[in-house]
């Protein structure tokens, strides 16, 4: 992931100058198969929440993973995205529970919970780019809620994250 950006309460986050990501991956170079990639793109969520632990070991095949995710355009991928940055997270040692991939009124709609073993807690938004305004009281929002469900202990022990995968690129000053 190229950005990452923590939020204070109501604040709007604007994309600086950054390098945006470039890379290419072909599929025949990854650690699996055609027909394996589009199941997982097909049906990200099943296989993020079922399939991931057993068939992707080690980080640098989830990276192989979000590259082409990152570079194909699609709801399909765009969800994979998010389900693979949330199972990064059980590399280094978080309980991750799978967010939503959109909003259901009513209900919180963050894209991943992460508790670490000491209990401390990030609450991940995952985006593909910064195409639209990252808006932290929104994330806020999710955390809030948490704390109310008793989910979340405290802001003390949180973090809002949120994950931008592509930035675009920004006319420089002359």
């Amino acid at each position: 992931m190229e950005s990452q950006n923590h939020c204070s309460r109501n604040q709007e986050v604007g994309v600086g100058a950054e390098k945006g990501f470039e890379g290419t991956v072909r599929k025949d170079k990854m650690l699996v198969n055609e027909t394996e990639w589009t199941a997982m793109v097909a049906g990200c969520r099943s296989y993020g929440k079922c399939q991931l632990k057993d068939n992707v070991k080690e980080v640098g095949q989830i990276q192989d993973y979000i590259k082409e995710c990152l570079r194909t355009s699609g709801d399909q991928y765009n969800r994979a995205l998010q389900d693979l940055v949330n199972y990064t997270a059980s590399f280094l040692q978080f309980d991750v529970a799978f967010g939503r991939y959109q909003g259901v009124q009513g209900q919180l709609g963050f894209e991943g919970h992460w508790k670490s073993p000491t209990g401390f807690h990030i609450v991940a938004e995952i985006k593909t780019t910064d195409a639209y305004a990252i808006n932290c009281a929104t994330l806020a929002g999710y955390v809030d809620g948490l704390i109310s469900e008793k989910k979340i202990p405290d802001w003390d022990k949180t973090l809002g994250l949120y994950v931008v995968g592509r930035l675009r690129r920004r006319p420089q000053a002359t």
